[in-house]
């Protein structure tokens, strides 16, 4: 299989990152253009949003009417099938179809029961035993047993597509059986210091089996065909549509949620969704800039807040080193200098990262130096103060020429070999405006050092080609990942080239670490392991991390209440978040009904304010751009 096959069959729908690469993981993900999208009824359904004195709307279950809660978002939705998803969106999706072997405690990212009740290890923690919920059935009638996620996990230990997101749960597993319907036995050659942590979503698998794994693209994902288990089921949209209808799954564990249908309408840029929030069209929604949030929190009827996004950070990523995964050989065209590590060193003190916060992010964001990001700081490594990642671009300037790269006449620094170097090229994703913000900065720095630097805006699907391909130098994207820093440290180790790496990342002495760690059931010595792989991130720079941003959500308190407060994580973090949502005004709401702003309100257009001026001003080429392919692709 070529390396662009190998890519399209499991990156194929998408933006990164979810896990949770939630790039967005876990990526977060595309902003699509401006122009607000008609809401239809469900048959004998209706959105719950009647005028009341004031202007405002309200919630409560008058009449008979069916509470529906709509949610908002500027996050594409790359596949409903939990094997080929990547995007946050789609996987958090995939979890509303589909239950979870264990789900993922609020408070201590531990975990928690789903499909199984309980589980325990043995044997020196090379047996693990899960207990698996009865009387449960899938949306088709058939029984739901230990069979399912057996059959689950055993293809991707086999190497099916869900191993690019979901493998890393399953190291050293060798073999996974049922031995009745009520029991799953995880057998393995060593300790694994996840366990007993499964959020994999479970398939049917008397669906699945007919599917290989060069057919799962034909697996029904559609209503009326899909074969679910999970909390809702979907009643309409598709990937890569633009509105999205779920219904309470009355046969889930966990009974139905306190509203009676859920909605996720898909907008074409932020400014179209406040002005929908503000009107009562949906109720929630966390695509929101720093100054939008602030403008909200001042309006009635409406609760806003910021909050710090789990395991979120943003990068500049190299080409390390772009190579056939069958031949070894290289492929696409990188820059010589980016292939050099002691080059990217250099780099780490040429980027000023308060900037980046201040200026890119409006102040939503903090700077970071290494992968680990907030609330995982017991693992986390910190550069020593003679290396610390700040502004230096002196210091940068003699990395360079120590190694070789020294400004010829014209000022433009050359490669090792006396050759002029040629520009980088530098990819920003023409959805978001941080990141646009983040490439323009990023080129004046370079260019301040003598490194000629060519930004170019591209779309995100698009990018993941280019990254398949190795046809890039060096671009700006982002992470978030779940309830442990292997989900985003797993990406760097030499099988996930051709898979999910974007840096083409490779280091035996990576590997040693990140293997070790697997194993390491004491956490001190873990936490002693993935400190050394940050170091060693560090230095040889497949990335430069840069911040880790700030989340912001709001919704319609006059209309919801249980939502999350503090410093809680954001609704759309998991699916039993969902479920603390209730209908009727929030206690503290400061009014009977919200008041309605006009559609054309400009202190909630792009962060509405002076401040984003000269960002609008630097971009607003590369986003018009942008905006028409988008029309023209979804034409």
């Amino acid at each position: 299989m070529s390396l662009a096959d190998q890519s399209r069959h499991t990156l194929d729908a998408g933006a990164k990152r979810s896990p949770h690469r939630w790039r967005s993981a876990a990526r977060r993900v595309a902003v699509l253009t401006a122009m607000v999208i008609g809401i239809a009824s469900l048959p004998g359904l209706q959105p719950l949003a009647h005028p009341v004195p004031g202007g405002g709307v309200s919630a409560s279950r008058g009449h008979g009417e069916p509470v529906v809660f709509t949610v908002g978002t500027i996050e594409e939705i790359d596949s409903l099938n939990p094997m080929l998803a990547i995007m946050s969106a789609g996987i958090l999706f995939s979890t509303f179809l589909y239950d979870t072997i264990t789900t993922v405690s609020p408070v201590d990212f531990s975990a928690a029961p789903g499909l199984a009740q309980s589980w325990k290890p043995s044997d020196g923690n090379l047996t693990w035993t899960y207990r698996i919920r009865t009387g449960l059935h899938w949306s088709d009638g058939h029984p739901l047993t230990a069979e399912d996620p057996a059959y689950t996990l055993s293809r991707i230990l086999a190497g099916g597509p869900g191993r690019g997101t979901w493998g890393n749960y399953l190291t050293s597993v060798r073999s996974v059986d049922a031995p009745d319907a009520a029991t799953l036995v995880l057998h393995l050659k060593e300790p694994n210091a996840l366990l007993p942590s499964l959020p994999i979503p479970i398939l049917p698998k008397h669906v699945f089996e007919k599917y290989s794994d060069d057919k799962l693209a034909d697996f029904p994902v559609t209503p009326g065909k899909l074969v679910s288990s999970g909390p809702f089921r979907l009643i309409e949209g598709s990937p890569g549509g633009s509105l999205y209808r779920f219904e309470n799954n009355p046969d889930n564990w966990r009974g139905p949620a306190a509203f009676d249908a859920l909605t996720f309408r898909i907008f074409k840029s932020q400014d179209t969704i406040v002005q929908a929030l503000v009107k009562g069209e949906i109720d929630y929604t966390s695509s929101l800039s720093l100054l939008q949030t602030d403008v909200l929190m001042k309006r009635r009827g409406i609760s806003a807040r910021l909050f710090d996004k789990v395991g979120s950070f943003r990068e500049l990523a190299f080409n390390t080193g772009s190579v056939d995964t069958e031949t070894g050989k290289p492929i696409g065209d990188p820059n010589p200098a980016v292939l050099d590590p002691k080059f990217r060193y250099a780099l780490t003190t040429a980027i000023d990262r308060k900037a980046i916060a201040a200026k890119a992010f409006q102040g939503g964001a903090t700077p970071l130096a290494t992968t680990i990001a907030p609330p995982f700081d017991r693992f986390r490594w910190d550069p020593p103060a003679e290396e610390a990642a700040v502004y230096d671009p002196e210091r940068a300037a003699r990395l360079l020429d120590a190694a070789g790269y020294r400004r010829g006449p014209n000022g433009t620094r050359t490669l090792p070999n006396g050759t002029e170097m040629r520009p980088l090229r530098l990819i920003g994703r023409s959805t978001e405006q941080t990141s646009l913000g983040t490439v323009q900065l990023v080129r004046e720095w370079f260019e301040n050092l003598g490194i000629p630097t060519k930004v170019t805006a591209m779309e995100e699907n698009r990018l993941q080609d280019v990254i398949s391909t190795g046809n890039y130098d060096l671009f700006e994207w982002g992470w978030n990942y779940d309830e442990d820093p292997d989900s985003i440290l797993m990406y760097f180790a030499c099988d996930q080239r051709g898979l999910f790496s974007d840096s083409w990342y490779c280091s035996d002495k990576y590997d040693a670490l990140y293997t070790s760690q697997k194993r390491r059931i004491d956490p001190a010595d873990r936490i002693a392991d993935i400190r050394k792989m940050q170091e060693l991130l560090y230095r040889d720079t497949p990335y430069i991390i840069t911040v880790s941003e700030k989340g912001a959500e709001a919704y319609r308190s006059d209309r919801f209440h249980g939502l999350p407060a503090g410093k809680d994580p954001e609704l759309q973090y998991d699916v039993d978040s969902i479920f603390k949502v209730q209908p009727g005004p929030a206690q503290a709401s400061d009014g009977a009904g919200g008041t309605s702003a006009a559609a054309g309100d400009p202190k909630l257009i792009v962060g509405g304010g002076a401040g984003t001026i000269a960002l609008v001003a630097i971009s607003w080429l590369l986003v018009r751009r942008r905006r028409q392919a988008t029309a023209e692709d979804r034409a």
